[in-house]
């Protein structure tokens, strides 16, 4: 990487570590994101991710915004740099026992449980966490935003699209929207019932990814 580019790229990820550096006081950080709370099929998965500030990962940035080659390098490279990676995962048949907010909420207690050391704040794209007693900030589009969320949202996606290449698409029959799940209950089908031991294999398939096993809702410029 040329000089210039290098610099560059630094100054970006320095205006992606504005919350890192305010909450410094708390640390260790653990940024909070997931995946999958948009598609109709597979589970949702999400991640807690403390990074190490003496290493550099170059490049972080919201999954969405980034080469599936990219985020693939990006997660060797997070998974091996982090101080910890938590990862959690909700079948199909379990949101659509529960709908997708309350799954994506269960998703995140269990990444956050796996954290060690015991994070001080979590920095979480837009939701506030039930059930959690860490500190908790929330921020909208925060895996735009946070180093940290950005980190998740990688681990996060990279692990759920492996899951699919190896279970495929295991649809939820849950309209899969959180104002849609607000408005009527969401009840299980029999499509996802017969399935329940393919996605139940799912989290422990996803140990092998891993080397190593109220504040108001705001958005800073």
């Amino acid at each position: 990487m040329a000089r210039l580019d290098l610099e560059k790229e630094r100054a970006r990820l320095a205006s992606l570590s504005v919350y890192e550096q305010e909450y410094a006081a708390f640390a260790p950080i653990a940024g909070i994101d997931e995946a999958g709370r948009g598609p109709l099929a597979g589970p949702v998965a999400a991640a807690a991710v403390i990074l190490d500030p003496s290493q550099e990962i170059l490049y972080i940035n919201d999954s969405k915004k980034l080469s599936e080659a990219r985020r693939e390098m990006l997660y060797d490279e997070i998974m091996q740099k982090s101080l910890s990676v938590g990862i959690g995962l909700v079948s199909a048949a379990r949101i659509d026992e529960i709908n997708i907010l309350q799954a994506t909420y269960e998703a995140m207690r269990k990444a956050v449980a796996q954290l060690s050391p015991v994070p001080g704040v979590l920095l979480v794209d837009a939701v506030t966490i039930p059930g959690v007693d860490i500190r908790q900030i929330p921020i909208i589009k925060g895996d735009a935003k946070s180093i940290s969320i950005g980190a998740a949202s990688i681990i996060a996606k990279v692990t759920r699209d492996r899951i699919l290449k190896w279970t495929g698409p295991i649809r939820s029959t849950a309209l899969r929207s959180i104002k849609a799940t607000e408005r009527r209950p969401i009840s299980p089908r029999s499509e996802n019932s017969a399935r329940v031991r393919s996605t139940a294999g799912a989290s422990s398939k996803t140990s092998r990814l891993r080397p190593n096993n109220p504040i108001p809702i705001r958005e800073k410029k």
